[in-house]
């Protein structure tokens, strides 16, 4: 059954009460596409965009009612790359540091480095931005972004130096550390070849020193699976990759569909996009032991249907879960692509699915913040016109006791 907002049960998954509700309305708020959001602790809610080539951050004051605070954060005008799995990324802590990652092309060679760029006041400035890697920029893209606890910030990345290495097509996973707040980067290091080209990594701390990255390998025939690696030394040196699940889906190209991870107490949750048996769905585990053991997969995108790019944010005691898709029932399963939400609690109990329809046109790539105790930010890009891109928000409130849901297999 499904009514208003779209809260969604499906079969094989017992029914639970709803744990957030959405407003009825999603806005376009702002011209351009590939928003990342990000949350102060005063209430005020930052966004970057991608329009025409600048990065750009919004900021609103009153709850996202507007953004009228707009702030170009590259300082070489129009060399911001943007697409897809390949957008900028936000991070934001509560010192007033906030820190922008996009790709920048050079020159017409079609190669790109990483650039970085750090504000101390909140985003109303920001420093000149500084490359990640100054190495050989045979092509560095598809990048994550992380900020430990003690402070340090973590960039991770496919890299193309090694390409035709291993298994032909492949990318290397590289990952870079500054240990001075963004002012700059220690050497990089390598942390596994044979890396599906074209999917973003996702980092994770567990505690000061263990990090966490996920990536889609490449092994075997064609078998392009998700695969955890782990450092314990702040990530100078990473263990051999752990795959998650034995998901065996064997592909002759790309996917373009990263995992995501979040950390909740000591349980790592992880959350990602395969083809089983002939379908394509989204799928989440956990490990209590530091990601050298997953517990078995679990359904998370129930019966949508092309769902994919999962995104997981912690929430105080839960795991706020998003992704894309289409309602089977709609038009024979061509509905509009639209946002899906579900929460995790702590022992990986799923909950409803609530589904939010786009404002215009089909949604992509959505993204998710939460702000305590019950604030929920959404956001996604979508077509506006004949030839632009508008980025949409949808904002929602967990409700109180609202924890808990059902064994989704």
């Amino acid at each position: 059954m499904c009514w208003k907002v779209f809260v969604c049960v499906f079969a094989g998954a017992a029914a639970s009460a709803a744990q957030a509700g959405f407003e009825a309305t999603p806005r376009v708020v702002a011209a351009g596409r590939d928003p990342s959001l990000a949350l102060r602790p005063s209430g005020a809610v930052s966004m970057l965009t991608v329009e025409k080539g600048d990065l750009w951050l919004l900021t609103s004051f009153d709850g996202a009612d507007g953004f009228p605070q707009r702030v170009r954060v590259n300082d070489i005008a129009g060399e911001v790359a943007s697409h897809g799995e390949n957008s900028p990324r936000l991070f934001m802590r509560s010192r007033s540091e906030v820190y922008c990652l996009w790709q920048a092309r050079i020159g017409e060679s079609g190669g790109s480095v990483l650039r970085l760029a750090r504000s101390a006041d909140w985003g109303e400035t920001f420093a000149k931005s500084v490359l990640v890697d100054p190495g050989a920029p045979a092509s560095q893209a598809f990048a994550t972004l992380h900020v430990s606890p003690r402070g340090d910030v973590y960039v991770a990345w496919l890299d193309g130096r090694e390409r035709g290495g291993g298994h032909a097509g492949t990318s290397a996973l590289y990952l870079a550390r500054s240990a001075n707040r963004g002012r700059s980067f220690e050497a990089s290091v390598r942390v596994s070849g044979n890396v599906c080209p074209c999917c973003r990594p996702s980092l994770a701390f567990a505690g000061e020193r263990t990090v966490h990255v996920a990536f889609r390998g490449v092994t075997g025939d064609h078998v392009r699976d998700i695969l955890i690696a782990t450092s314990e030394d702040g990530g100078v040196s990473w263990s051999e990759p752990v795959r998650v699940a034995e998901d065996n889906w064997r592909i002759h190209g790309c996917p373009h569909s990263g995992a995501s991870l979040a950390v909740l107490g000591r349980r790592l949750f992880v959350s990602w996009y395969t083809v089983r048996a002939g379908r394509g769905a989204i799928y989440y585990a956990w490990s209590d032991d530091g990601g050298r053991t997953f517990a078995p997969r679990r359904l998370l995108s129930g019966d949508v249907v092309d769902a994919n790019h999962p995104y997981l944010v912690p929430a105080e005691d839960t795991i706020l879960a998003v992704f894309q898709g289409r309602d089977a029932s709609q038009n024979q399963g061509w509905g509009r692509i639209g946002v899906y939400f579900r929460e995790i609690d702590a022992e990986g109990r799923a909950g409803a699915l609530v589904r939010i329809e786009p404002a215009k046109a089909s949604a992509s790539y959505p993204t998710i913040a939460f702000g305590p105790p019950d604030q929920i930010f959404l956001a996604w890009t979508e077509p506006v016109g004949e030839s632009g891109y508008g980025v949409v928000l949808a904002r929602g409130r967990r409700q109180a006791g609202a924890s808990g849901g059902s064994h989704a297999r």
